[in-house]
């Protein structure tokens, strides 16, 4: 399945030299980093083979550092963190990578005195030849290991960044205990508040450190020349400086939340309440139905799993055996309701779900526990909340990770065993009352106790997830078009699964926000503090998917945890650097469908909950940090939601079926021979609960939504029908009408009449869907934001566009079935749809050309601009360079997949039950 397509940004003209790891290694050592730079970057994009990507990464990040573009450095030292554990794990270069991300971050911090420092008069290019004896190996190459560990720290709390991930800091000293100071010496251009803060916070598990002495990213031709002089200075001198000592200062927030070449968002900066009341009696009922409906879904989907399982593999292969034995144990496998087990599993899982999250996080997103202290020194109001929060009650553990996306998750089983996370993003982006009001949201869901489900359902994604992430860099390095396929196959089942489990838990992870959202607004009396914050998240978030070129594992794989999710930040972060949020929002929260389009998604439209924060502000008398008016009709809600609906229909169902049951109980006894007839040959639940559940759904749609809503109404009407059906067939036994007695309680009609009304539902509403794209018609690279300020998009009321921009996504397996496309375009990024006319299915076969072999290049788009909870285009056409053109096949695959359900539909009824 190895792909080969040649693309033109990837092979230079005749008339250039040729990209080659050798003459951009060779021009780094000449110090000639602008040579170096063009020569790794295209080597980094275009490379086979890992090793010769993680060098040629290396030399990039070494190349911007002695170019003085540290941000950059930053950015490349934060994607081989992420290439080194996910798509190519690497235990030593990511024990580089970490090593060097923290040297960067503080001369991101002091730049004149960091590089002054660090580089010697006669060198400026920031590198010096090797000592004649030392450190260096027979290559010549100096080790990048630590110095022999001293013991641990006494307490865990006496650590900053924790010791489970076990290194000391490049080239640095053990301490002799496990509390280091630092002095006015070390730390030349501290401000006197961070040169007082607490030692204890300086500490390090030095004992637990992983050697990396035999990791070698450089050829021995060229080892001598490009080992870093503040390597070696750090090695003779004292320990680097970490993030734990850094100042918070407002210049390097600014650089890391402000996008080149566009204005910074100005703020109002509108006030906070001095003396509050609250907000009335907090009603959670409604949330703890929802969890409690989570729970069911969960054990309703591991049944329906073990049931696929059991039917699709196991039973097959037993079959092929001839034996007595195995055949009493194929029928005990498919006749078995295993329910109690995977019940009792589920539970075990969630019992051990805050120590297998702290390991996933841990081991594979660098993840450390973080002392009181260093909050502190971020935002000293965030330790006067968790303070007042842990007066009578435990304090949650506090972890940090290190990424420059702003995201801050709690997850654990009870608030006694609660983990606080936040990212060195958020406490480097956002300001002291920001901080502390969005580590007050995350306190409100342990208070509300909604985290144990979220974190479960979390947990139950991340092993699906963490296969399909696996298996995909496995895929890449293999070169075998058997195992290439093989992991296709297996990374885009584990992809499918991590969907599957992870929508049993979206309902209620948009509805905890706004209990999060109520309570952080109480505990702080900050409301437009928080807007501020989400919004800087929103902001931080698409920024970084700006600089690393993808959506990382971290954002994906815990996006029902995080308070902003990636998909609503990606548009309106990009776009709301340069524009005014209010017009950018309006849809989010006067759009009459709104409530019928998040269903898929896993937070609410960030406009929504803003203006319920407004309210809040108003409630206070404060000015509020933006001007959202209040929607028609949105203070009540306006219709019942969907899901909501769904559960009176179900509910009705099963209360009539118990009244029928109840009513043959009674006439057993008296001998009412009609009563008991009806109840002994009722099919039990199903029509009751189909019936009830499309009434409820019926009642609940807005006309305006049935053509959106089209392939479910079809199956409802498809079970009103097997109602109707089955009516007759009662009448026809009473009547004894031989032909038609058979309809009643028939099971084929019911699943029959469902395939065609879902299909016939699908097939109505192809043509408004997708309609033809007309040159004249088509918008020409239109400004995002724009398109966003118009509340009238809807997925039906589409914008034919024609974009030209740069696409990002993952460029391996892990982007096989296309479900990672971005486009950067002038104005923003937007999240792009691609299918290919067979659907999922055809993208796991061969293909001359697929949207990932584009990534990094730039391509013209045309498609349909839609509107949801986060906005999307549909492509049409995707013209990659040399002019080569793919067509996507939304329209072709929704047609297949329509008359295929009628089909099966059809089928179905004909074979009988």
């Amino acid at each position: 399945m190895q792909e080969d397509f040649g693309l033109p940004n990837s092979q230079p003209s005749s008339g250039q030299p040729q990209p080659s790891l050798e003459a951009g290694l060779a021009a780094l050592a000449r110090s000639e980093f602008e040579l170096a730079i063009a020569h790794l970057s295209a080597i980094g994009q275009t490379a086979a083979d890992a090793r010769t990507q993680i060098r040629a990464q290396v030399g990039l990040i070494q190349a911007y550092r002695g170019s003085g573009n540290i941000q950059q450095a930053i950015a490349c030292c934060e994607t081989l963190l992420g290439e080194t554990l996910i798509r190519s794990p690497n235990a030593q270069a990511h024990q580089w990578a970490l090593q060097m991300l923290e040297t960067l971050r503080v001369a991101a911090i002091r730049p004149s005195a960091s590089r002054s420092a660090s580089l010697p008069a006669s060198d400026p290019s920031g590198f010096t030849p090797l000592p004649p004896t030392g450190a260096a190996d027979s290559t010549g190459f100096v080790p990048l290991s630590p110095t022999p560990t001293s013991s641990a720290p006494s307490s865990p709390r006496e650590r900053v960044d924790g010791d489970s991930a076990g290194f000391t800091p490049l080239g640095g000293q053990p301490p002799t205990t496990g509390r280091e100071s630092v002095t006015g010496a070390q730390l030349p251009n501290l401000t006197p508040a961070a040169k007082n803060a607490d030692e204890s916070s300086l500490g390090r598990d030095a004992g637990a450190s992983d050697r990396t002495d035999d990791w070698n990213p450089f050829d021995a031709a060229v080892e001598s020349s490009m080992v870093d002089s503040s390597i070696e200075s750090d090695a003779s001198a004292q320990r680097p400086v970490t993030d734990a000592q850094r100042p918070v200062t407002d210049t390097y927030r600014a650089a890391e939340t402000e996008i080149p070449g566009l204005p910074r968002q100005n703020w109002r900066q509108a006030g906070r309440a001095q003396k509050w009341s609250g907000l009335g009696k907090l009603d959670r009922s409604t949330l703890w139905g929802v969890q409690a409906l989570t729970a069911i879904a969960l054990l309703v989907l591991g049944w329906g799993l073990w049931k696929a399982l059991i039917v699709v593999i196991v039973a097959p292969i037993l079959g092929l055996i001839p034996s007595l034995a195995l055949y009493d144990l194929r029928q005990l496998l498919l006749l078995s309701n295993p329910i109690v087990w995977i019940g009792l599993g589920l539970v075990a899982i969630a019992a051990l779900s805050p120590w297998l999250l702290d390991r996933i996080l841990q081991s594979v997103y660098g993840a450390k526990s973080m002392h009181l202290d260093l909050l502190s020194r971020y935002s000293p109001e965030s330790t006067r909340v968790l303070r007042r929060f842990g007066q009578g009650r435990s304090l949650p553990r506090l972890w940090i990770v290190y990424t420059n996306a702003p995201l801050a998750l709690t997850y654990g089983l009870t608030p006694q065993d609660a983990r606080l996370v936040v990212s060195q993003g958020l406490l480097d982006q956002l300001s002291d009352d920001e901080i502390a009001v969005i580590v007050a949201g995350e306190l409100g869901h342990i208070t509300t106790w909604d985290f144990a489900m979220t974190s479960f359902v979390t947990l139950l994604a991340q092993i699906p997830y963490g296969v399909y992430s696996r298996v995909s860099a496995w895929g890449d390095r293999q070169h075998d078009r058997v195992l290439q396929s093989v992991a296709v196959g297996v990374s885009s089942l584990g992809y499918g699964f991590y969907r599957l489990l992870r929508a049993a838990g979206l309902w209620l992870s948009r509805l905890r926000l706004s209990y999060s959202d109520r309570i952080a607004c109480e505990m702080t009396g900050n409301p437009n503090g928080l807007t501020r914050a989400l919004l800087k998240m929103a902001l931080g978030i698409a920024q970084d998917v700006r600089r690393q070129g993808r959506i990382m594992p971290l954002l994906e794989s815990f996006d029902l945890l995080i308070p902003v999710g990636c998909p609503t930040a990606l548009t309106l972060g990009s776009v709301g650097q340069s524009n005014a949020f209010e017009p950018l929002l309006v849809w989010d929260y006067s759009h009459p469908l709104r409530r019928w389009l998040w269903f898929n998604n896993t937070h609410p439209p960030l406009g929504d909950r803003l203006q319920q924060i407004a309210r809040y502000a108003r409630h206070w008398r404060l000015e509020s940090e933006l001007n959202l008016p209040l929607a028609p009709g949105s203070e009540s809600g306006g219709r019942p939601w969907p899901l909501l609906a769904l559960g009176w229909g179900i509910g009705g169902g099963i209360v009539l079926s118990g009244l029928l049951m109840l009513l043959g109980a009674i006439a057993e006894p008296l001998n009412w021979a009609t009563a008991q007839w009806v109840v002994l040959n009722a099919p039990g639940l199903e029509l009751l609960v189909v019936i009830g559940a499309s009434i409820g759904a019926l009642m609940a749609i807005e006309r305006r939504c049935w053509l959106q809503l089209a392939p479910l109404i079809g199956a409802a009407w498809g079970a009103a029908t097997v109602g109707l059906l089955w009516v007759v067939g009662v009448i026809a036994r009473y009547a004894n009408w031989l032909e038609l007695d058979w309809m009643w309680g028939d099971r084929s009609l019911l699943v029959g009449c469902l395939l065609i009304g879902l299909g016939i539902g699908t097939f109505t509403r192809i043509n408004p869907l997708f309609p033809d794209i007309r040159r004249e018609d088509v918008q020409v690279n239109p400004r995002l934001g724009d398109l966003l300020s118009d509340a009238t998009i809807s997925p039906l009321n589409s914008v034919p566009v024609r974009f030209t921009g740069k696409l990002l996504g993952d460029r391996g397996f892990s982007n096989q079935l296309s479900q990672s496309l971005i486009l950067q375009c002038d104005s923003g990024l937007i999240a792009l749809h691609h299918q290919s006319p067979l659907g999922a299915v055809g993208d796991l076969f061969p293909q001359a050309l697929r949207p990932r072999n584009c990534v990094g290049q730039s391509v013209t788009i045309t498609g349909w601009f839609r509107r949801g909870a986060t906005p999307w285009v549909d492509i049409d056409t995707l013209q990659a360079p040399r002019g080569i053109v793919l067509k996507s096949g939304h329209p072709l695959w929704l047609t297949l997949l329509s008359f295929v359900a009628v089909f099966l539909g059809l089928y179905t009824i004909l074979r009988g039950s």
